[in-house]
């Protein structure tokens, strides 16, 4: 461990929020391959897993980048050109590198879990918005609705629903689990937001419906050690922060476990231009075998 490495700090902030009120906190942090320190606090082991909000939202964008890099989806195209009902209510010009980049104009526009996985629900809803501002001229952070959009996008391009997906194309190729749409079944092991979550059992049970409906932009993940990043880095679980979510992940101390460092590998995928130790995930050539000349930023 590098002798300027001091975890005391990390440890007391995650204890002094677990004394504020904080249910359950992981945190790991690796460098150059070593996994230089991790622990787990509050109602948190080893295996737990947590709903990590919006910090999935590249891996659905990394979805929608391979799409691009096979030339099924284009940046310039208007969305409408791949889902016609979205061209309602003036929304006909908004294009794809807009969702991406937020700028589209559809901040506020709401779709629950239920609207969000049922594909004719989906779109449905996806034709009632309305736009709050002249797209493309200006940026604001979109919680869910922009990649709801993508949601859509990737199942038309892909032919697959997109949690699917996001599950053959991304996280299995980098050794990792299904991490968007986790079945009821399967949350047992997944961390409450706080001790209380919502307002008890019909809190837990939106809480659930945004798990299994894989929420673009939303997802849970394993934060600890196992297989560790190739570069410097921190990993952080703050259950409590985010404003959607649909997956799950956990995370593991000490051994190396395949598909128990979730969040090391994923991010390690993306600063990486694409690529980890099992192969080249996202750019590597186009559907004709040629590096793209243009890759979104």
């Amino acid at each position: 461990m590098p002798r300027s490495f001091d975890p005391k700090s990390l440890g007391d902030a995650c204890r002094e929020e677990i004394r504020q009120g904080l249910a359950a906190c992981q945190i790991a942090v690796a460098c150059e391959g070593e996994v230089l320190f991790q622990e787990s606090f509050g109602q948190a082991t080893p295996t737990t897993r947590f709903w990590v909000a919006s910090a999935t939202k590249p891996l659905v964008a990394s979805a929608v980048w391979l799409l691009l890099g096979e030339e099924k989806l284009e940046l310039e195209e208007p969305v409408a050109h791949y889902i016609p009902e979205f061209a309602a209510h003036g929304k006909q010009v908004v294009t794809v590198e807009q969702i991406l980049l937020m700028t589209c104009g559809l901040a506020s526009a709401v779709m629950s879990s239920s609207d969000g996985v049922d594909p004719r629900r989906r779109v449905a809803q996806l034709a009632r918005w309305r736009l709050e501002h002249e797209p493309g001229t200006q940026y604001v952070y979109h919680g869910g609705s922009a990649h709801w959009v993508l949601a859509e996008l990737i199942s038309r391009a892909s032919g697959m629903d997109f949690r699917d997906f996001i599950e053959t194309r991304i996280t299995r190729p980098l050794g990792l689990p299904r991490l968007l749409g986790i079945a009821r079944s399967e949350q047992e092991d997944i961390a409450q937001l706080s001790g209380r979550p919502g307002g008890g059992a019909e809190g837990r049970a939106a809480y659930a419906a945004k798990i299994e409906a894989g929420e673009p932009g939303g997802g849970a993940m394993h934060n600890g050690g196992g297989r560790p990043t190739d570069g410097c880095g921190e990993a952080r679980t703050r259950p409590g922060i985010g404003s959607s979510g649909g997956g799950v992940a956990s995370a593991a101390k000490g051994t190396v476990q395949p598909g128990r460092d979730h969040w090391p590998r994923a991010n390690t995928m993306l600063f990486a231009g694409g690529g980890i130790q099992t192969g080249q995930i996202i750019g590597a050539t186009d559907k004709h075998g040629n590096e793209p000349k243009d890759r979104p930023v």
